[in-house]
C-alpha cells in the first residue's frame, strides 16, 4: 500500500490532469489496464484455468487488494478482492473501475466474467464470477410467442 501523502498526491494530479484534458484521465487508466495485460498474458500462456485463476489472485494480492478466488460448481470461480489497492482513486474517478474489469476480461478471455459486488457501489468488496463460456450463451436466443424483434 503507498502512503497516504503518495495516494492524495495521485489524486491531486489526477484532478488536474482532468481540468487540462478529461479524455486524458481516461487514457491513463487504459494505459495502465494495456500495461497489465501485456505483463499478465505472458505469464498466462498455456496455463489452465485453475492456475491462471491462482497467478492473477496472486498478482492482485502483491499489488494490495488481498484478493482470494474459490471454485464453484459447474467450473465456475469467484475472485474477492476484499481491498482496494487504488480506492483513494477509484472512489473518484470511476475510469479505475472500469479498466480493472476490463483487464480481467483481456487476460480470460476465455470465460465470462460478472462483477458481482462492487465497493464504489457500497459493498465492503469487489468480487468477480468468473464462468466457462457454455455453447446455449452463443446460440441465439429464442423469442417469446408474440415477443418483438429487437434490434441492435
Amino acid at each position: 500500500m503507498l502512503p497516504k501523502a503518495s495516494v492524495d498526491l495521485s489524486v491531486e494530479f489526477l484532478g488536474h490532469i482532468e481540468e487540462e484534458d478529461p479524455q486524458l484521465v481516461s487514457r491513463i487508466f487504459e494505459r495502465r489496464r494495456d500495461r497489465r495485460v501485456a505483463q499478465a498474458r505472458t505469464q498466462l500462456a498455456g496455463k489452465s484455468l485453475d492456475e491462471k485463476m491462482a497467478f492473477l489472485a496472486g498478482m492482485l494480492d502483491e499489488e494490495g487488494y488481498l484478493a482470494d478466488f474459490e471454485k464453484l460448481a459447474g467450473g465456475a470461480y469467484r475472485m474477492t478482492l476484499h481491498s482496494c489497492a487504488i480506492w483513494a482513486v477509484a472512489s473518484r474517478y470511476g475510469q479505475a473501475c472500469t479498466t480493472e474489469l476490463e483487464f480481467l476480461r483481456e487476460v480470460l478471455s476465455e470465460v465470462e466474467i460478472e462483477r458481482v459486488a462492487h465497493k464504489a457501489a457500497g459493498a465492503h468488496a469487489c468480487a468477480y464470477e468468473i464462468r466457462p463460456r457454455d455453447s446455449q450463451a452463443a446460440a441465439p436466443r429464442r423469442r417469446r410467442p408474440g415477443a418483438k424483434p429487437t434490434t441492435g
